[in-house]
């Protein structure tokens, strides 16, 4: 058997799961499901490029959204992905950007993945993600995933009352950030698990409203209209908070 390489980089990684996705199972057709799934499937390879994907870090933090309305500084960065059953996730290596600091690299990573939750939460898919930067090993081509980023993502996504994307405590300890991509908001946080998050959440309301792809939609009543289970209700009504909030 061929020995696995064992190579490990300082990534940043967003993990996301569909909210309540086992009631979903039970409930909905397998069509239905498949659908959905396909859904995740093409937005997470829209923003996915194995050979570098091409972005832009605006100087005002302001996104203008569209592939062709990019403002900026461009800079490649490959965005990488894999998904199994109800988790996403999305990952980049953001110590590759020679001659740029891991800041910016950090910045166009929060671009595709607030793209990538914006897109679910405009089509009724309710995903629950949190992020976090450190060591880990992605080998895509063995489907060899482990790492303490990745530890620390997952616990992360688990720790929260509201679909949304929160960071873990480690990206904010890592590079400065622009203002625009942090929000302090803690409220979301259960009870015990304070140590698993940061205080501070990705902006994503911001990404939205400044985003012509998603701006003149309502995002509190797409909110609403997924609000359809009192088990899930508190992870709905907790999105409100940090839409109003923001």
């Amino acid at each position: 058997m061929k020995r696995t390489k064992q190579t490990e980089q300082v990534i940043s990684i967003a993990l996301f799961d569909i909210l309540g996705f086992s009631n979903m199972v039970e409930q909905k057709s397998a069509q239905t499901i498949l659908d959905l799934y396909n859904k995740l499937r093409e937005y997470l390879s829209e923003k996915s490029v194995e050979g570098g994907w091409v972005t832009a870090v605006p100087y005002d933090g302001v996104w203008s959204g569209g592939a062709n309305k990019l403002v900026g500084v461009l800079y490649p960065l490959a965005i990488h992905s894999a998904y199994a059953s109800d988790t996403f996730m999305m990952w980049a290596d953001i110590s590759q950007m020679r001659g740029h600091p891991d800041a910016t690299a950090l910045h166009i990573f929060l671009d595709a993945v607030q793209w990538f939750f914006c897109k679910a939460l405009e089509n009724g898919i309710p995903l629950r993600g949190a992020v976090a930067t450190g060591e880990a090993l992605m080998d895509k081509e063995k489907s060899i995933y482990f790492g303490k980023a990745l530890v620390e993502a997952a616990k992360g996504e688990n720790a929260q009352l509201a679909i949304g994307i929160s960071y873990g405590p480690s990206v904010i300890k890592y590079p400065p950030m622009l203002s625009s991509y942090i929000l302090p908001f803690s409220s979301h946080i259960k009870n015990g698990k304070e140590a698993l998050l940061s205080k501070r959440i990705v902006n994503w309301v911001h990404f939205w409203e400044n985003n012509k792809e998603f701006s003149g939609t309502d995002v509190i009543d797409r909110i609403n209209k997924m609000n359809l289970e009192t088990n899930f209700s508190i992870y709905y009504e907790t999105a409100i908070k940090i839409v109003n909030f923001a």
